[in-house]
């Protein structure tokens, strides 16, 4: 049982891990970004790119990814979120949840196109390392996200409440009229957000790049997991994406140790069913 309650949280590292970009556009700027986890495998081939081909190491390859990756984010804000802001609350969520998942799509298609969609995945020294404690044995890779997770939403927990573009976020989430009377560029405010959100999904990509085998179809899996700990954790709640993940986690494994592993999609759609009849917010929902 201590080995199941282990890895349940390893996985609910790296789970919390593909989902704070998510999270994060979800909660702040009010989008079913179903784009985001595409972003997360684009990032994984990336770092797989600049270790096999320009000998990068993983960990630097994040100097690369992430400024990459907030660019890209940025064009996408720029280019096909911003024209839908001044249509109706309605039209704005369905227009941009279509045009998101049509990226998310095409994404995956190019990726087929120049990676075929065979198998693949970075092997290095870490990714079959562990650390043995007691009588477990923990994947580094996993360690690793599991920090990364902590490290990220304390991060973005004080990059929210004590920087000026993290509170002109909070004033543009809660009210996008006011905040532009007090003077608040929230054109700006938008672009950062959404760079940050694809930004953080290199890291993301990085973990799925060091311990796991992915191809473009492995975009399904990161879309199912990012949504559901998204949507868990609570609407606006960026601690709560790290306690969704988690939890995910934790069902995920108790339910492959108690039952089988053919029930762990099912337990967690259970559990977010659950959630949403229960407590419609998620765990902490419209928090910090």
């Amino acid at each position: 049982m201590l080995e199941v309650l282990a890895f349940g949280l390893l996985n609910g590292g790296v789970y919390s891990l593909l989902a704070m970009g998510l999270g994060l556009t979800f909660g702040k700027q009010n989008l079913a970004d179903l784009a985001n986890p595409a972003f997360v495998v684009v990032a994984a081939y990336l770092t797989l790119v600049l270790a096999n081909r320009a000998g990068v190491h993983p960990f630097l390859s994040l100097l690369v990814t992430v400024p990459v990756l907030a660019g890209i984010g940025a064009l996408v804000q720029l280019g096909l979120i911003n024209r839908l802001l001044s249509r109706p609350p309605f039209e704005m969520h369905t227009h941009s949840a279509l045009i998101l998942f049509a990226l998310s799509t095409l994404v995956q298609s190019v990726l087929t196109i120049i990676f075929t969609g065979d198998a693949q995945g970075l092997q290095t020294s870490i990714s079959d390392s562990v650390w043995k404690i007691l009588d477990l044995r923990l994947p580094i890779v996993k360690l690793i996200a599991l920090g990364m997770s902590l490290a990220i939403t304390l991060g973005l927990f004080l990059a929210l409440t004590r920087t000026f573009y993290g509170k002109a976020i909070l004033a543009t989430y809660a009210n996008r009229e006011v905040a532009q009377l007090l003077g608040i560029n929230v054109i700006v405010v938008d672009v950062v957000t959404y760079g940050l959100a694809t930004a953080l999904t290199g890291f993301a990509g990085l973990i799925l790049a060091l311990g796991y085998s992915f191809s473009p179809a492995s975009l399904a899996f990161v879309t199912i997991m990012a949504l559901s700990v998204a949507i868990l954790g609570g609407k606006g709640s960026t601690v709560g994406v790290l306690v969704a993940g988690l939890v995910v986690g934790l069902v995920e494994q108790i339910t492959g140790f108690t039952l089988t592993t053919t029930w762990t999609l099912f337990a967690i759609y259970a559990l977010l069913l659950t959630m949403l009849a229960i407590r419609p917010t998620g765990l902490l929902g419209e928090r910090l």
